[in-house]
């Protein structure tokens, strides 16, 4: 399974696909990497993974693709600095998955 993540300071949608699945989507509040704590954007996550529960949709997750305004990488990061809280949630929640993050331009 794959998570693809798009967050605005508004809205997050979330889409978990995998081969031979339908998409599994769900929306929830807005996630500000700039401004939220720590608490806060573990609170939309797992909102959002508690609705994807019922469905099994995260089940075997492979990979995260976090994309959201103005998040720069850089090369000599793997996880931006703007999100290292919300590395810090991904990664208690799925220890195996690759996750990735990008700008959503």
């Amino acid at each position: 399974m794959v998570l693809i993540i798009e967050s605005g300071a508004t809205k997050t949608d979330w889409c978990a696909v995998g081969k031979d699945k339908d998409p599994v989507f769900v929306r929830t509040a807005g996630i500000n990497l700039a401004t939220m704590p720590e608490a806060a954007i573990k609170s939309v996550v797992d909102e959002a993974v508690g609705a994807f529960s019922p469905s099994g949709a995260l089940e075997g997750l492979e990979e995260v693709h976090f994309y959201a305004a103005a998040l720069i990488v850089r090369e000599e990061e793997t996880v931006p600095v703007l999100a290292a809280a919300l590395d810090k949630v991904f990664r208690g929640l799925f220890p195996d998955a690759l996750i990735e993050y990008a700008s959503d331009t």
